[in-house]
């Protein structure tokens, strides 16, 4: 019978677990040659584990690929798709600048869209320089918007001066307003906005409340 050691499968079995293998596990050599018949079987089964490795990396890799596009829509910034009318809805708060009626203006907005292109419901307060603080409201049935897959959009409405306004507010004004909205896949949590009427050169940012 041949010596193990003088077997040259025998001495590639070893050399192989050798790289791979503590030091200070003797013996790993011989186990490998004894147990698949000469060493042969021993480089079989790296061959057959190579292949197996490699089968197993190429499927994780094509699902990495599969699920990646689907956790990219998951954070992206705007719904799959794009934004429709349904996800500009609920309450918006804003902070505006700028000037109404030639004055120097600065307040707040707060806007409700329906999610269906109308408004339930709108308010502004602001500050004229020169004037005081106007109170406004959405007159019932002239708030609408549209919004393009984009976020980009416009709205329009009239507002009408409430009571405990200054005493030379402005009684109404009209405002056509451009937007662009960003943020969840269910509804848009932020729009910048700004006003493209003459007279009316109001700018801001809303963001979404939480009602």
């Amino acid at each position: 019978m041949i010596s193990p050691s003088a077997d040259p499968a025998y001495q590639r079995a070893f050399s192989s677990s050798s790289a791979s293998c503590p030091k200070s596990a003797p013996g790993i050599g011989e186990l490998m040659y004894f147990v698949s018949d000469g060493g042969k079987a021993a480089v079989h089964h790296g061959l057959r584990r190579k292949r197996r490795m490699k089968h197993i990396v190429g499927m994780l890799l094509m699902a990495a690929v599969v699920c990646l596009p689907i956790t990219a829509r998951a954070d992206g910034r705007h719904p799959q798709g794009g934004y429709t009318n349904a996800d500009i809805k609920g309450g918006y708060g804003c902070g505006v600048s700028g000037a109404l009626s030639g004055a120097k203006t600065v307040g707040i907005a707060q806007f409700h869209p329906a999610g269906n292109g109308t408004f339930s419901a709108s308010v502004f307060v602001v500050n004229l320089d020169g004037v005081g603080v106007c109170q406004y409201s959405l007159e019932n049935g002239t708030g609408t918007y549209d919004v393009s897959a984009n976020g980009v959009g416009s709205a329009q409405a009239t507002y009408s001066l409430q009571t405990g306004s200054a005493k030379n507010c402005p009684a109404e004004f009209s405002s056509h307003l451009s937007f662009v909205c960003s943020g969840a896949e269910i509804t848009a949590n932020t729009c910048n906005i700004a006003t493209l009427d003459p007279g009316l050169l109001l700018h801001g940012t809303c963001t979404k409340q939480n009602k």
